[in-house]
């Protein structure tokens, strides 16, 4: 019965002797160097670590990475750095691995366009509002601020009179000055524009004012972020007091040569027109409002009585033919709009080609807007 106790302990300390060692055995440790694969100079601060698990390091001014871990082999490095494509590399066994990196470019869904430069969008503090092309086609207006109408919150919108190509009032961050502009500060693939409508009018020196940036084709616009504080307008100093409307067409893509068209067709008209008098019931009204005075005088006892505008003999000469002004001067108007473009390119060069055809008439006459463009 002794023996047998003796060899039950032997055999329990061989047992836990043996797992310590095979735990101290799956410790190991993997070093390296991450290098520019065309330069092959060292790349500072690169990111390492083992996917999927919280093992990582950066690397070294020379390059170079230690790591410790107590994982299976195969295990799969992931290396990350700004400026560098992300890559991953198995290894099968400890001891080192030498990787190189290529250069590569941000990935355009993750950077936001601030000022002269790009900042993650992750880390973006200031207030941006962006409205993609597929909302900016859901209306068929004739420029991008009526896209932008209910698509951009805190971005008061309206449009100064109802002639197609009128001058749109935008306000992004209110009035800001009585005497100076309050518009935003417009720009357009990074060149600064500001839309100042009051020099632009439909008559050789008076009329309606025309809003200048609807000789902008609405179908060469990718995108549009709006900023809308002081800290995101910055770098454009006092002119993006009033907000700043960023816009980014469109541009050539790598691959086959790609012809698309779009077009669109439609009418408009009044929705309701005012119920008019003609001429018979206008004298009557006329003299009804006499009428009415006079009786005022007569039960106050102050006041001049008047005479009525018609007799019965001249409102009755009067007949109930008329003129309806607004069936002379409304009409039932066609809007239409055409776009061709030409996109492809290779992996150096890229090339766009558009061309564009708008034509809205007014519903009131003699108010058309036509717009060529091409790029």
């Amino acid at each position: 019965m002794r023996q047998f106790k003796i060899k039950t302990k032997l055999l329990l300390l061989i047992f836990f002797l043996g797992i310590t060692s095979a735990i101290s055995a799956q410790e190991y440790t993997l070093s390296g160097k991450v290098t520019d694969i065309k330069t092959k100079e060292p790349i500072i601060g690169a990111t390492v670590s083992i996917k999927g698990t919280r093992a990582g390091t950066i690397t070294s001014l020379d390059g170079t990475f230690l790591l410790k871990s107590k994982d299976k082999f195969p295990v799969t490095l992931d290396i990350r750095v700004v400026g560098y494509k992300n890559q991953e590399v198995d290894v099968y066994q400890a001891g080192s691995v030498d990787i190189e990196l290529t250069e590569g470019l941000n990935r355009l869904d993750e950077i936001v366009v601030v000022g002269y430069g790009t900042q993650k969008r992750s880390d973006l503090t200031g207030s941006i509002t962006s409205v993609s092309i597929d909302a900016l086609k859901q209306t068929p207006v004739s420029s991008l601020e009526n896209a932008l109408q209910g698509k951009a919150s805190g971005v008061q919108i309206i449009q100064t009179s109802g002639q197609p190509g009128a001058a749109i009032s935008v306000r992004i961050r209110g009035g800001n000055s009585i005497n100076g502009g309050n518009e935003p500060l417009y720009v357009i693939d990074g060149f600064p524009v500001y839309n100042d409508n009051s020099n632009a009018n439909a008559g050789a020196i008076s009329g309606a004012s025309i809003n200048a940036l609807a000789s902008l084709n609405l179908s060469d616009i990718e995108s549009i972020d709006v900023l809308k504080d002081a800290s995101a307008t910055a770098i454009y100093g006092s002119r993006g007091a009033n907000g700043v409307v960023q816009i980014t067409t469109k541009r050539g893509k790598a691959g086959h040569t790609q012809v698309t068209y779009d077009a669109y067709w439609g009418t408009q008209k009044i929705g309701k027109k005012i119920p008019l008098l003609n001429a018979q019931q206008f004298g009557i009204l006329r003299n009804d409002a006499i009428q009415t005075s006079n009786d005022v005088v007569n039960k106050t006892g102050s006041g001049v009585l008047k005479d009525l505008y018609y007799t019965q003999a001249q409102i009755d000469s009067l007949g109930s033919v008329t003129t309806n002004w607004q069936d002379a001067a409304f009409r039932e108007a066609p809007i239409q709009n055409h776009q061709i473009t030409i996109t492809g390119g290779d992996e150096k060069t890229h090339f766009a080609l558009s061309g564009n055809y708008y034509k809205q008439e007014g519903i009131l006459l003699n108010s058309d807007f036509e717009r060529y463009s091409g790029v």
